[in-house]
């Protein structure tokens, strides 16, 4: 087997990496989290982390197998998971549909 890096979430909780090398997968509900891939490479190059990626970092500590392109039954989840999901559900609609009010802070926040 190859070498496996072990990535950190910004509280320095231990992060599975969610690419799948080619071949079966023993668990096929991680193969869609494309999602984490570019915030998983910030942590990896030790590069900062803008608000938007540490919130998804910090929801998949919470829920390991979400990912955002299946629904999921809040009643499921942790009080603090779905604070994060209710904060990354606004945070999206004000990206897609809404005024973008939060691009700069989540992607280029002042120091």
């Amino acid at each position: 087997m190859g070498h496996r890096t072990e990535f950190r979430s910004p509280d320095g909780d231990p992060v599975l990496p969610l690419v799948q090398p080619p071949g079966p997968s023993s668990n096929p509900s991680r193969r869609d989290q494309s999602e984490l891939l570019l915030p998983l490479a910030l942590v990896a190059a030790d590069a900062p982390l803008p608000p938007y990626y540490a919130t998804l970092l910090d929801l998949h500590a919470e829920v390991p197998n979400l990912s955002l392109s299946r629904p999921v039954d809040p009643a499921t989840l942790s009080d603090r998971a779905r604070a994060l999901l209710h904060d990354l559900r606004l945070v999206q609609y004000d990206f897609s549909v809404g005024e973008r009010y939060a691009t700069e802070e989540m992607f280029h926040p002042s120091p």
